[in-house]
């Protein structure tokens, strides 16, 4: 999903980068959750470190610049009940299963989670 506007009829440069009016630009979330100066080296992982260890202004700056939601006045309606279904989401799992770092596995999975209650959940790369 690309965040789109349209440039004013009047025209814009952003950056030295000249736009003509009525023009359709836009941006993908995914990239810019993925930007490195933004993010690190390690953009395309997934660290919560980031937010547990930053600086508080530097914290800030990652949230602002997280749009998996989109941001501003076109900000996902459902970001709210999202967010509380993944927290009820992610107890509901601690409640039922057993979580376990594996030392011994080197090779990673997309398929990380078993289906049965009270069976531990295997993760990789964590």
């Amino acid at each position: 999903m690309a965040l789109e506007r349209v440039v004013p009829e009047e025209e814009a440069t952003i950056c030295g980068h000249f736009f003509p009016g009525g023009t359709i630009v836009g941006m993908s979330p995914y990239i810019v959750n993925r930007y490195q100066p933004t993010w690190g080296e390690d953009a395309d992982i997934w660290r919560p470190r980031h937010w547990l260890d930053g600086e508080p202004a530097h914290v800030r700056k990652l949230e602002a610049s997280l749009l998996s939601f989109g941001a501003g006045t076109r900000v996902c309606l459902g970001q709210n009940v999202a967010m509380f279904e993944i927290k009820k989401l992610v107890a509901a799992l601690f409640m039922n299963y057993d979580a376990m770092k594996l030392t011994m596995c080197t090779e990673t999975s997309r398929s990380n989670l078993s289906s049965r209650e009270k069976r531990p959940i295997v993760t990789h790369g964590l």
